[in-house]
């Protein structure tokens, strides 16, 4: 992901949401500094992140916290 969001040209008015999965049980573990690092390659391409997420792919609720952020992103790209 870092190489290809270096490589774009802008990402000036456009919408962008992140996540990650990760196999660690807490996002502290690696999830957040993986979304503050694509925040920041997107931040120096004109665009700042408001919609991110982390799922832990080994938490029994996966499937529930998955749901969840689809609907979050969902509701975030139908803003006008």
């Amino acid at each position: 992901m870092d190489i290809y969001l270096k490589q774009l040209k802008s990402l000036k008015n456009k919408k962008v949401a992140l996540f990650v999965t990760q196999f660690f049980p807490y996002p502290w573990m690696g999830g957040n500094h993986a979304i503050k690092q694509m925040k920041k390659n997107c931040a120096s391409k004109d665009n700042n992140i408001t919609e991110t997420g982390v799922i832990n792919w080994k938490n029994k609720n996966r499937d529930e916290n998955t749901k969840k952020l689809i609907e979050q992103f969902t509701v975030y790209f139908d803003k006008k």
